[in-house]
């Protein structure tokens, strides 16, 4: 009986984990009062306002799948494209809980001419934080309306808008959708936060003993171009972001490493002691410039103040020929080298290069993804419960 009830409440832990790991976005509602159109009902209704956070809007049919939400204009005049009624179909007001900085907004809708669903033709998003008025709108006509293309009944063509939020910090959001058609078929709205902040805190190039940046257009003097997010220019001229750094010792056609210095030597100071997954640097080859890939680059770290240590050394940058034949273009490449886990509040990395000039666009440091505690909890009954089913089976079998 006691390992029946334990059994029992394995299975129950087990359940209320599953449940605590379910997606729950952001509550919303639909302004269904006089000035707004509100949700149709049948297939296309939303009667528990869920339909549009629950990750779900993969079923191209919207008869037979049910997580499509409606919005007929009940004024409109085939033919007439003045906007009928005028009303948001729908206008949706979004509650975060909390507030938060946005970076995008992801909405799921579906066209089905036959049908009369269209795209709409625009949204408005407008924001509110701790109880001001909706403002800061944002307006985007960037819908696709294309024939769909689907003979069959209720199929429609799934497609998906994405809209840059800035970073805006918000904890209300509101959309106003206008549709000159019919119907307008939402999906899915997906409010994605802004980025975590990065883990790099600061650093510094090498002593007298490292080469150092070089100045001008590849010069870094504010130490912030390799942990700005920014490396996709591929003219070095035109794009300042990246940053150069010379052998003055270097002699054509000398492949021996020349000063043997490192081409630089950069520390970096994180923002707090974490387990680090991976180093990703985005570097430039011209070749033309004598702009070439490093041919090494060591990794070591320090944590607490501890001498840097623990070396991780990388040959695999890509040094072959970018065939860009304009002036000051380059090949925009990118290495990524496994940390392993090693746990740093520093991070040293000298590159060593043998031709003329090493040119570095971005750095960026990834910490270890630690499993959320219901992962790690559902693992644990999982393994309990299949061990309490395997000794009721041996000991069954034991009496038989």
């Amino acid at each position: 009986m006691l390992r029946s009830n334990v059994f029992m409440t394995v299975l129950a832990v087990l359940a209320m984990t599953v449940a605590s790991r379910s997606a729950v976005g952001a509550g919303y509602e639909y302004d269904a009062d006089a000035g707004h159109v509100p949700p149709g009902g049948g297939v296309l209704g939303d009667p528990g306002n869920t339909k549009l956070t629950d990750g779900i809007a993969d079923g191209i049919n919207w008869i037979s799948s049910p997580q499509w939400a409606g919005v007929q204009d009940p004024t409109f005049v085939p033919g007439d494209l003045a906007g009928d009624s005028g009303l948001p179909q729908p206008r949706l007001n979004f509650d975060f809980g909390t507030s938060s900085p946005l970076d995008s907004l992801e909405i799921t809708y579906l066209v089905d001419a036959d049908a009369k669903i269209h795209a709409p033709d625009s949204v408005t998003v407008s924001f509110s934080n701790g109880g001001s008025p909706f403002g800061g709108n944002i307006v985007s006509t960037g819908f696709d309306n294309s024939l769909d293309n689907l003979p069959t009944s209720g199929d429609g063509a799934i497609r998906i808008l994405t809209i840059p939020l800035g970073g805006v910090v918000a904890d209300s959001l509101r959309l106003d959708f206008l549709n000159d058609f019919e119907w307008t078929a939402l999906g899915e709205i997906n409010v994605v936060g802004a980025p975590e902040p990065p883990l790099t805190f600061g650093y510094v190039y090498g002593d007298a003993g490292h080469l150092p940046p070089a100045g001008g257009v590849l010069g870094d003097p504010s130490l912030t171009k390799l942990t700005d997010g920014i490396a996709d220019g591929i003219n070095w001229i035109n794009s300042p972001q990246w940053v150069g750094i010379q052998d003055p010792a270097f002699i054509p056609g000398d492949l021996s490493g020349d000063t043997q210095l490192p081409q630089p030597r950069i520390v970096f100071t994180l923002a707090e002691s974490t387990p680090l997954a991976s180093v990703e640097i985005t570097y430039l080859v011209d070749h033309d410039a004598k702009i070439d890939a490093p041919d090494a680059v060591t990794v070591s770290f320090s944590d607490g103040g501890s001498a840097f240590g623990g070396e991780i050394v990388s040959l695999d940058f890509d040094g072959s020929p970018d065939n860009l034949p304009n002036s000051a273009d380059g090949a925009i490449r990118t290495l990524t080298i496994d940390l392993g886990g090693v746990t740093a509040d520093s991070v040293q990395l000298d590159f060593l290069n043998d031709f003329e000039w090493t040119a570095l666009g971005e750095i960026k440091f990834n910490a270890v993804v630690i499993p959320e505690p219901s992962t790690f909890l559902l693992a644990v009954c999982g393994g309990i419960g299949m061990m309490l089913i395997r000794r009721r089976d041996q000991r069954r079998r034991v009496s038989n």
